[in-house]
């Protein structure tokens, strides 16, 4: 009797010593649950309603992931793709007839798989879409969609936005949209007839045509969680130099544009945040650099950014380019003197 006291006390003292840690007790609960059962509680999470405000459902599963437990236990079993698929058969037997909650678990589905297979579906359910591009100042092109046909619903993502009570600083300035998201109107345009998705504003920060800098009205600013872009929006206004005193203007994935804090949205709540900011390179003609020319034109390229631009010859009354030194048409550059270019 004694000895069944003493493994009964070492029990209790050991789970007091784990909620005292805080110990994953949770990670340990899902262990026990079959494949199926993970797939319910990540399913029934109680923020699945969100799934629209993020621009995939990889990046909702990223955000729920550290109060989710059940999504790495998920994964790691063998039999998680066909878990997967039983799920999906089951919800599409109702030909259509979702709720929000349902259109949101598909979504779900979709992204656990595309984490699995490493690829990108781009949705089972939730819209059809084109590939298309569209192009940064210096012409490089960055993929993106038109899409078509979402199943959410105006009043799906209605009910969405009356739901945002956590983030009491968001004001809709236009109403929702499917078919432009956060890096489209934050790097392409502003226009609410935007047309393009863009999943991955990556051209537009590496090709030099933006700059990085602290933060102004105007400036790009870029979430990131553990390096991987998130989410981008458009500083409106600061009184100061904190992330929670600076407004933003941003889309939220399907759902409204909002007018909100810069720390008051999900994006700024994933694990290992950081923020960047980016201003559209100012270029200085007076310093560009001289890169080709010819008899009708030249090329000259901005110093900080790289940006090309090519222009006809602006000539002086001595019939020399004061841009770039050709002389007439001929451009012979080796016969010019000082004095003739002034």
């Amino acid at each position: 009797m004694k000895k069944r006291v003493l493994i009964l006390t070492s029990m209790i003292l050991l789970l007091g010593i784990l909620l005292s840690y805080g110990a994953p007790i949770s990670i340990l609960a899902s262990e026990t649950e079959t494949t199926a059962e993970l797939l319910e509680d990540v399913l029934n999470h109680s923020n699945i309603w969100m799934v629209p405000l993020f621009d995939s459902p990889e990046l909702f599963l990223e955000w729920i992931k550290p109060d989710c437990p059940s999504i790495t236990e998920f994964l790691s079993r063998t039999d998680c793709i066909q878990a997967i698929a039983n799920k999906c058969n089951l919800l599409l037997e109702q030909e259509g007839n979702y709720s929000l909650i349902q259109k949101c678990q598909i979504d779900v589905l979709t992204g656990l798989e595309n984490i699995i297979l490493e690829s990108n579906s781009n949705g089972r359910l939730s819209y059809t879409y084109t590939e298309t591009s569209v192009y940064t100042c210096k012409g490089n092109p960055v993929s993106a969609q038109i899409r078509t046909n979402c199943i959410y619903t105006a009043a799906d993502l209605a009910a969405i936005q009356n739901n945002l009570d956590e983030y009491d600083s968001t004001v809709a300035l236009r109403s929702y949209s499917p078919y432009y998201n956060c890096h489209s109107y934050a790097w392409y345009s502003t226009a609410a007839s935007n047309p393009y998705w863009i999943g991955e504003p990556q051209a537009f920060l590496n090709d030099g045509t933006y700059v990085q800098t602290s933060w102004g009205i105007g400036d790009i600013i870029v979430y990131r969680s553990n390096g991987n872009v998130t989410h981008s929006g458009i500083i409106t206004a600061k009184s100061g130099n904190s992330l929670s005193q600076i407004t933003v203007v941003s889309k939220w994935g399907a759902a409204a544009l909002y007018q909100h804090r810069g720390d008051d949205c999900p994006y700024a709540e994933y694990a290992n945040c950081t923020v960047t900011v980016y201003r559209l390179c100012v270029h200085s003609e007076s310093n560009y650099t001289i890169q080709s020319t010819s008899t009708a034109l030249h090329t000259i390229s901005c110093p900080t950014c790289g940006f090309l631009k090519h222009e006809a010859h602006t000539l002086n009354a001595a019939n020399i380019c004061t841009i770039c030194g050709g002389k007439g048409s001929s451009l012979e550059f080796n016969s010019i003197t000082l004095e003739e270019l002034q």
